[in-house]
């Protein structure tokens, strides 16, 4: 059963694609069969038998009006087409890059004799068809010269761009790297500072402990001579012949009177307090209470001439004490500098090691932004020094062959 089909006016295929399909299969398996290959088109356009034998023959599986002018018209650009494509696989199998001893003299297909493949070669061997395929091979390279002229145009353009975003990060970078080292020169500036800051107070530190060493040496002297003179006294006095007299024995005697030998209620009682406790039963193990121990647990430093009733001379403790406390309280707080300062500087050197890691890394990304940057230039040279040489042989629009070198 033959396929309807109807090609409208104006159009050189069937509308319906199933249609198109089918009659673009059955044109070529009768071109390929039953029609010959000839030099030129026009030889063919006016040799009616071919055109009709070809739409004789496409048209026996197919219900449509052959005589009409669309259909007519849309077999002859079929048949055109076909030529032209078979005429271009036989040149390219049979004739191209093929020794001029090795090509065959008699037709390779069935449906073109002996004289017309001869008919082919000789349009294949002529000089004008050589020089065609010449220029037409040139223009082909020079439209893909063109292409790749137009690509690379816009590559230069993109290298641009590219170029200007790294041109403005490195200035960032630099900028950045700037600042860091700003930074740095003022935290290095700041440690030297603190540095010389904690050289002082370590120096007034070590001035106090020498003072309130010598202070306590002083005060040492001072009553080890007061327990000179006191013994040097009790013994001058004929009192402790027969032994030695033990702490309680030389407090007793400093504080009694010299004309009745009676002491104060408030030294009793300091005495009585030192008894005692040397009297308290010892634990096994431990030393018993000794007169030395017993005074100074009784008498302190702080409270002595309150035990024995008397008033202390302000006029010569108070400037002492009042010294003594001011270095100790002036030593505390040097102290609490020093280790405040000594975390700072820790602290600053922490920083300092952070900004110098980042300016290093900052330096590391700006060297290999420049050698992008120097890749990019040596590109864009390398691009616009093709560009020039490209339109120098297409200046003027128009291209001389023996002027071209094609890789």
């Amino acid at each position: 059963m033959k396929l309807p089909t109807h090609i409208f006016e104006g159009k050189k295929r069937p509308e319906v694609p199933r249609q198109a399909a089918k009659l673009a299969t059955e044109a070529g398996i009768i071109l390929r069969r039953h029609i010959p290959v000839l030099p030129r088109w026009n030889k063919l356009q006016h040799e009616q038998d071919h055109l009709s034998n070809y739409i004789k023959k496409v048209f026996v599986q197919f219900s449509m009006d052959t005589t009409s002018e669309p259909v007519i018209s849309a077999c002859a650009d079929m048949l055109k087409s076909g030529q032209r494509q078979m005429r271009y696989k036989l040149k390219k199998k049979y004739f191209d890059n093929v020794p001029e001893s090795q090509r065959i003299t008699k037709s390779p297909v069935s449906s073109t004799d002996d004289n017309q493949w001869e008919e082919l070669l000789k349009l294949w061997s002529s000089p004008q068809h050589m020089l065609r395929k010449d220029l037409s091979t040139r223009e082909s390279k020079i439209k893909e010269k063109e292409d790749a002229l137009a690509l690379s145009e816009k590559r230069v353009v993109d290298l641009s761009v590219e170029k200007e975003t790294l041109v403005k990060s490195t200035e960032d970078f630099k900028a950045k790297v700037a600042s860091l080292e700003k930074q740095l020169e003022d935290l290095d500036s700041s440690l030297a500072k603190a540095l010389e800051t904690n050289k002082v107070l370590r120096g007034k530190v070590e001035t106090a402990d020498q003072e309130a060493a010598s202070f306590a040496k002083a005060e040492e002297l001072r009553l080890s001579s007061l327990c000179s003179h006191i013994q040097d006294a009790l013994i001058s006095r004929d009192k402790f012949k027969d032994a030695d007299p033990t702490a309680v024995d030389l407090f007793r005697e400093f504080h009694s009177s010299q004309k009745t030998g009676s002491v104060s209620e408030t030294v009793q009682k300091a005495l009585d307090d030192m008894e005692a406790m040397m009297e308290e039963p010892v634990r096994e193990g431990e030393e018993p209470m000794s007169p030395g121990r017993a005074v100074c647990e009784v008498v302190r430093a702080s409270t002595f001439l309150e035990v024995v009733g008397l008033k202390s001379k302000k006029k010569l403790r108070v400037p002492v004490c009042s010294r003594l406390e001011a270095l100790i309280a002036e030593l505390e707080r040097e102290k609490a500098e020093g280790r405040q300062v000594e975390q700072i500087v820790e602290q600053q050197r922490r920083e300092i090691d952070a900004l110098r890691k980042q300016v290093q890394e900052a330096r590391d990304s700006n060297r290999t932004v420049e050698a992008q940057l120097e890749h990019l230039r040596k590109e864009s040279a390398q691009k616009a020094s093709m560009i020039a040489c490209l339109m120098s042989n297409f200046k003027g629009g128009q291209v001389h062959p023996s002027s071209l070198t094609f890789e």
